[in-house]
């Protein structure tokens, strides 16, 4: 099943597959782990998954 992602103005800016995050044009851009943090493809960490979209957290707070 594919969820889309949005940015917060609610217009789309990419879908999730499987684990993975896909741009509108279906390259891949990022991964998800099991605990919800997001992550691109080099492994720099980006926030977390919420809502259906990827906000900012700061990592001292978890």
């Amino acid at each position: 099943m594919t969820d889309f992602l949005y940015r917060v103005d609610g217009s789309p800016a990419g879908f999730v597959l499987g684990r993975f995050i896909h741009d509108l044009w279906g390259d891949t851009v990022g991964q998800i782990s099991s605990s919800g943090r997001v992550h691109r493809l080099i492994g720099q960490y980006v926030g977390e998954l919420h809502d259906q979209q990827v906000v900012d957290k700061n990592i001292g707070n978890i």
